[in-house]
């Protein structure tokens, strides 16, 4: 498979996170600008203070670095992931691939490369994937009828996946009422616009807030 995007664009953002002290054993959330965002320098408060222990202590890092693709996440992995030792991963990407044209087929081969990565070097290592997250852009209606096929059968692929690996848990943000018009769970052309900011892909705080709550519920068996 051919690389098709330019793998250390990113390298500033990178940079800036391996300056940070490293923190062993964590749940470690790495993928693209939904996590990215998740944090004080958008107006949201932070990923490591709305993911907490039971007993209110810190046990997230967020290494969201925003427009990556999952090609930079496996890129970045011997950076990124190993370095922290984490006792748990949540990964989100797929949001950005298609405007490089990575195939449902592609992304998977990256992912699972991703994965083993980690399952060789945490043994018992929980591992969390989400699903494509819905957005409010608005395309022209060829650009959707392509959009909606790749989110479909990525979001097909996921499942699959998941659904034969014990280790991993699909968090399936595509399920959840919150994000869509009453009665229109699951439909990319009809979510919420409310909940993003005006470029109709990104959280409001508010927005951030049900994304929380997705994702405690998702990780309530390790906080």
């Amino acid at each position: 498979m051919a690389v098709k995007v330019q793998l250390n664009r990113l390298e500033e953002t990178v940079l800036e996170y391996e300056k940070e002290p490293i923190e062993e054993g964590k749940i470690l959330f790495i993928g693209s600008s939904g996590f990215t965002r998740w944090s004080k320098k958008y107006g949201n408060k932070p990923l490591e203070e709305c993911i907490l222990g039971k007993n209110g202590e810190r046990v997230a890092v967020n290494h969201g670095f925003g427009g990556s693709t999952m090609e930079e996440a496996l890129y970045y992995y011997p950076r990124l992931v190993r370095p922290w030792k984490p006792r748990a991963i949540v990964l989100t990407t797929f949001i950005n691939d298609r405007g490089f044209l990575y195939t449902p087929d592609e992304l998977m081969l990256l992912m699972e490369r991703f994965f083993e990565y980690a399952r060789v070097d945490m043994p018992g290592i929980k591992l969390y994937v989400t699903d494509i997250r819905p957005h409010a852009k608005i395309f022209d209606d060829e650009a959707r009828r392509l959009w909606l096929n790749h989110v479909y059968a990525m979001n097909q692929r996921l499942k699959e996946y998941a659904d034969s690996h014990d280790d991993v848990t699909l968090i399936r943000v595509s399920q959840e009422p919150m994000y869509f018009k009453e009665g229109a769970v699951g439909d990319y052309t009809q979510v919420r616009e409310d909940i993003f900011i005006e470029d109709r892909i990104h959280f409001t705080p508010y927005g951030y807030e049900l994304f929380t709550d997705v994702m405690r519920r998702a990780l309530d068996d390790i906080l």
